[in-house]
């Protein structure tokens, strides 16, 4: 018994793990300017062939088309845990959690704002220069 739960474990670990990247994987694809449809596309295509229990369920919130900053992608699932002549067997849920900023124009632009308030009163001739380039 304990033999066949340690290999239980150890596959419903290896599915936890494809949940979560799949996850990064559809946050990745809508923190460049996907959208929640090719995002959680990505995230389901990137499970592959495991099996699950049920279809695994795709979910966005933040994102950068709304002009926010970040953008998480969870992914959630369902495997089986059957152990042999163990009475807990059963179902369990997997959620995955992707979180990446967004990489915009917006955010460029910002930066060099920024960066031209800070510098301009200290330096404001070489910054001159440097924009001259």
């Amino acid at each position: 018994m304990l033999l066949f739960a340690i290999i239980q474990f150890g596959i419903a670990f290896n599915r936890s793990q494809a949940v979560h990247g799949a996850a990064r994987e559809g946050a990745r694809v809508a923190s460049v300017q996907g959208t929640q449809t090719e995002a959680c596309n990505r995230a389901i295509a990137a499970l592959g062939d495991i099996a699950f229990v049920a279809t695994p369920t795709c979910s966005w919130s933040g994102g950068c088309a709304a002009n926010q900053d970040v953008v998480t992608v969870t992914v959630q699932a369902q495997t089986n845990l059957n152990i042999p002549f163990w009475p807990g067997s059963g179902n369990v849920d997997l959620v995955g959690v992707g979180e990446f900023r967004c990489e915009n124009q917006r955010r460029a632009a910002n930066a060099n704002a920024v960066w031209l308030r800070q510098c301009l009163p200290s330096c404001w001739l070489r910054c001159w220069v440097w924009l001259r380039w």
